[in-house]
């Protein structure tokens, strides 16, 4: 590599992005969110950080141009004096020197952008533009003003156009389009929203029909739905539901599917955030007190969804670089129940209140996980308040578990169904989409059940 040519290590790793492997991306991932604790590390350190192995490490340097470690550390050091030398020369040459460094900065990055767009994919977009009958701009997050913009400047050249930084207004828009509508995303970051990357997922492994459920909202699974229209595939609307077992004081899950009247469930849902938004500004100002993180680092992590949970503490304190990890001893010694130093429990209702309040609504009630909360007896007491089915298969199950359920749910004729609980990124082992599923049988059944509670 020839140490004059300017060109930064981040934009060499987002060239070769798509070439390398995916334990490449591993390390290219966590360089690209963490360059100044990469400097810092070591071979091995970075393999750790990065959840990979040494050679692993030494591979992805060579991938995007570099002879080894080595020389890919000095680059990245490189990078990040320019960086801090930029902020200095802004500090001590005043304002003039601010204003041209920034607009040097943007010059050189739409420069390194064009190289990568060809005469023809441009022309091939203009095209596009001009021939379409509407215009979708979407973005989300720090770059909805670009995509407000670019609706204004495309509203003025005479093309029609629709724009939002609200995801169910531009959501309801792109469901109604038509064939000759292009729908124009903007990211910073390139990456999709989990919903729309569970939808991909389940296209590419075939499945038909995906249940989506959020805890305690139906915010995800009501766009889930409409990106599942435009995917082919069915969704099974639904929620998650937190309550609580107070006889044996444990934990447990309800599920409601197809529920046809929502809003009836709105009011557990509003009292649930409350309590979970007062426990976790609780646990917060704990950390805060042990740890220099602030609440603007955790909301950023938060983005998307309807509460701020114990892994978005977290993961602002990987950020900060307290540890390499989302669940492990710190996560332990900050959140056990019993022990935890900053732990808050939150307040749930009453499970057979929620099967209760599940079935007015015209939902289909579902026991989650029994074996993971050894909600066995529970599971017995709800049988007779007619609880309609229980989550057999289920990622955390031991393996007598699923014939012991399957058993229970032949005895008493409830439906059996399956779940990955797929929470992405925030998961103590990996549970990629689609490792839990239910039968088709059984699928049919869900929907027949619900016409009982119309």
């Amino acid at each position: 590599m020839d140490f004059s040519e300017d060109k930064t290590v981040v934009e060499m790793i987002r060239e070769k992005y798509d070439q390398i492997f995916m334990a490449e991306k591993k390390v290219a991932d966590f360089v690209l969110e963490n360059p100044e604790r990469t400097v810092n590390a070591n071979v091995s350190e970075l393999a750790n950080l990065s959840g990979v192995s040494d050679a692993t490490v030494i591979r992805f340097c060579k991938r995007i141009g570099f002879q080894g470690h080595y020389q890919f550390r000095i680059t990245l050091s490189r990078d990040l004096g320019r960086i801090m030398e930029g902020y200095s020369r802004q500090k001590d040459n005043g304002e003039n020197q601010t204003v041209a460094g920034t607009f040097q900065d943007y010059a050189r990055k739409i420069s390194a952008i064009g190289k990568h767009i060809s005469d023809e994919t441009m022309k091939q977009c203009v095209e596009l533009i001009k021939s379409a009958n509407y215009i979708h701009v979407v973005a989300a997050g720090n770059t909805t003003h670009l995509a407000r913009y670019m609706g204004f400047r495309l509203g003025r050249l005479g093309i029609r156009c629709t724009y939002n930084e609200l995801p169910e207004y531009f959501l309801n828009h792109i469901n109604l389009a038509e064939p000759d509508d292009v729908v124009f995303a903007i990211s910073e970051s390139g990456s999709s929203k989990q919903v729309i990357q569970a939808l991909e997922l389940a296209r590419d492994k075939g499945l038909k029909t995906i249940a989506v459920t959020d805890h305690d909202t139906f915010a995800g699974a009501t766009r889930a739905c409409v990106y599942g229209k435009r995917q082919g595939i069915e969704v099974i609307h639904g929620a998650e539901i937190s309550c609580i077992d107070s006889s044996r004081k444990r934990k447990a899950h309800l599920l409601c599917y197809l529920c046809q009247s929502p809003d009836r469930l709105e009011g557990i849902f509003k009292i649930t955030r409350g309590h979970r938004q007062k426990a976790a500004a609780l646990m917060l100002q704990k950390v805060m007190r042990l740890y220099p993180i602030t609440p603007e680092m955790v909301s950023r992590r938060a983005q998307g969804s309807t509460n701020i949970y114990k892994q978005h503490i977290m993961h602002a304190l990987l950020d900060a670089g307290y540890t390499n990890e989302i669940f492990g001893d710190l996560f332990r010694k900050l959140f056990h129940p019993r022990e935890g130093v900053a732990y808050a429990p939150v307040e749930y209702p009453e499970a057979a209140e929620v099967l209760s309040k599940i079935h007015e609504a015209g939902g289909v009630a579902v026991l989650a996980h029994p074996a993971v909360y050894n909600s066995y007896d529970l599971m017995e007491e709800l049988v007779p308040l007619g609880l309609d089915g229980v989550e057999v298969w289920h990622p955390r199950n031991q393996p007598d578990d699923p014939e012991r359920l399957s058993a229970f749910c032949r005895e008493h004729d409830l439906i059996m169904t399956g779940g990955t609980d797929f929470h992405g990124f925030y998961t103590k082992s990996p549970s990629p989409l689609g490792t839990c599923t239910t039968t088709d049988d059984q699928a049919d059944l869900l929907k027949k059940r619900c016409g009982r509670y119309r």
